[in-house]
């Protein structure tokens, strides 16, 4: 508890942990201020291009923090290696239970032989290995809901929430994740690619912003390895929201994320 309490109090300095005694939720929880009160409000539908930009940048900085964190040499980030280190076998199985999932899944249904052939090789090759380049601590959850905006005095202020989905897994899980689910109704591969690198390099931009000593191609490297695993991890609701798979898909592999 305490090294999880140290953990907590480097990544999150204006939250606190709280032990909620429930037979639902018996484990320890981050305390946010009420946000709405303060004037805060939620991305609740699909974001456009601006606001997308504006959370690839939140989770820009959350990553900058935690490869900062343990990239340490102290008390805190030993700690972190050891409590993320634990959960690496569970990590592995839910991963091969994705990936079989996935391959039986309606997705994969119209497309061409080669391109079925080209994902299951990479899954298979993702299931079986560590494919991770540059892996932190990811949120685990990163959608629009989960983040808060207020325009207040000429600023735009905001503030990430729930954590207790992190785990240690490719910053792509994230970056996959925030970006598949907020794509528009697009049937060109062309304009889906321009805007998968325009996010990516917005993410980039602030990532070494926010730390400078971050491995930025690496990092750049991963999350283009791993859109497809991004891409799996999506659950049932977020799958059936996107119309247009076959269209997200060769763009995947147009960006060599299928290689």
């Amino acid at each position: 508890m305490k090294e999880k309490f140290l953990i907590f109090r480097t990544l999150f300095p204006f939250c606190h942990l709280a032990t909620y005694f429930s037979s639902n939720f018996p484990y320890p929880v981050v305390v946010l201020k009420d946000l709405t009160k303060y004037g805060y409000t939620q991305f609740r539908c699909k974001l456009d291009r601006t606001d997308l930009r504006i959370c690839m940048e939140v989770l820009a900085k959350f990553h900058g923090t935690t490869f900062r964190l343990q990239n340490g040499n102290d008390y805190v980030s030993r700690a972190l290696s050891y409590e993320l280190s634990k959960n690496k076998e569970k990590r592995m199985n839910q991963r091969s239970k994705s990936v079989r999932n996935f391959l039986e899944s309606i997705s994969i249904i119209g497309l061409d032989c080669d391109l079925y052939e080209k994902i299951k090789l990479k899954l298979q090759k993702i299931e079986r290995l560590e494919t991770e380049i540059a892996t932190t601590i990811i949120h685990g959850r990163f959608t629009r809901s989960k983040v808060f905006i207020k325009y207040a005095d000429g600023g735009c202020y905001i503030q990430l929430i729930d954590f207790q989905s992190m785990t240690y897994d490719s910053p792509a899980i994230d970056f996959g994740r925030i970006f598949l689910t907020n794509l528009p109704d697009e049937y060109n591969v062309s304009s889906l690619e321009e805007l998968f690198r325009s996010m990516l390099e917005a993410y980039l931009e602030k990532l070494k912003q926010e730390y400078p000593e971050v491995p930025s191609l690496l990092v750049e490297k991963d999350i283009i390895h791993n859109m497809i695993l991004s891409y799996i991890y999506l659950n049932a609701q977020e799958i059936e929201a996107i119309e247009n798979h076959k269209t997200i898909l060769d763009m995947l592999n147009k960006i060599s994320s299928l290689d």
